[in-house]
């Protein structure tokens, strides 16, 4: 009989190709770190597993983290590719006392280029897909990274329930700078290792409803450091007609109060018993109206 395959494997094989055909490159780092790497990010050398005869002072300790080599591989790359998607699926090592280093698989993916937001928000697109291609049906995000490490605005931490399992982020300034980079790095780092037990090719469907959607656009104001998250609860909680809720636009500059944004936003209202009328929408659309304009001080535009 034929052996069966490890999953982890498995699944390590899976995503490697997933990524390569998203337009990533695989990066493969040292497994091992010198005691300047470890420095740069912040990391002692106690949290670290040093090796009693290293082949070089550059390769000393067994790493902790991915995200100094990557770091290193970008700042080395970066006067001929200056801009780029790299990942990277391998194993960090952590010190225990008395034993063998404990092993766990992380996955790391970087985007670096010139613009923070937009190479942020394009990893956070990616991170979505990422999470449907490996059939993990959501993720939430909060705002508790180091911020000695991470961009204070452009970094959240990944969660899987309750379970912290990853940061999305661009690098700090101090990090950049201990690293030598030009560029701006947004990074992705997952743990491999427990998420891959969550993973799964089973797929969901529902059926078409048999009663048409009726569309809505409403635009608004809230302070800049709202989060759409936050918007898209309070709206869902407002109505339970409210079938889709998506971001199509978000406009900083001329016409709108420092400090603040405007968002737009597309909806899409549904009922699965009956065919809505448009009186019946819009008093819903208001009952979302009215909550945006109590909990996050919106101002409407339209």
């Amino acid at each position: 009989a034929k052996t069966p395959e490890n999953p982890s494997l498995v699944w390590q094989r899976r995503v490697k190709e997933w990524m390569a055909g998203s337009g990533f490159t695989e990066a493969y780092g040292y497994a091992f770190l010198s005691e300047a790497q470890l420095d740069r990010y912040g990391i002692s050398n106690q949290e670290a597993v040093k090796l009693k005869n290293p082949l070089s002072m550059d390769h000393e300790y067994m790493r902790p983290s991915l995200i100094p080599s990557m770091l290193t591989t970008i700042e080395e790359n970066q006067a001929r590719i200056p801009s780029g998607d790299l990942f990277e699926l391998a194993p960090i090592y952590l010190p225990r006392k008395g034993d063998l280093p404990e092993q766990s698989l992380r996955l790391l993916m970087a985007v670096y280029g010139k613009d923070g937001e937009s190479l942020f928000l394009r990893a956070k697109g990616i991170l979505e897909r990422f999470w449907g291609q490996v059939g993990l049906r959501t993720f939430s995000l909060k705002r508790d990274t180091d911020g000695a490490r991470w961009h204070a605005g452009r970094s959240v931490s990944i969660y899987l329930g309750k379970d912290q399992v990853g940061v999305i982020g661009q690098v700090s300034s101090s990090v950049s700078q201990a690293f030598g980079l030009d560029v701006t790095a947004v990074l992705v780092d997952l743990d491999f290792e427990a998420l891959v037990e969550s993973f799964s090719l089973n797929k969901s469907y529902r059926p078409i409803s048999q009663f048409p959607s009726v569309k809505r656009d409403l635009a608004f104001v809230v302070a800049d450091k709202t989060e759409f998250a936050s918007i898209r609860e309070a709206a869902r909680n407002a109505t339970d007609l409210l079938d889709t809720l998506d971001l199509f636009d978000t406009y900083r500059g001329k016409g709108v109060e420092e400090g603040h944004k405007s968002l737009a936003i597309h909806m899409t209202f549904r009922s699965d018993e009956r065919t809505l009328e448009a009186e019946e929408v819009d008093a819903e659309l208001d009952k979302i109206r009215s909550v945006l304009t109590k909990e996050f001080d919106a101002i409407m535009r339209s």
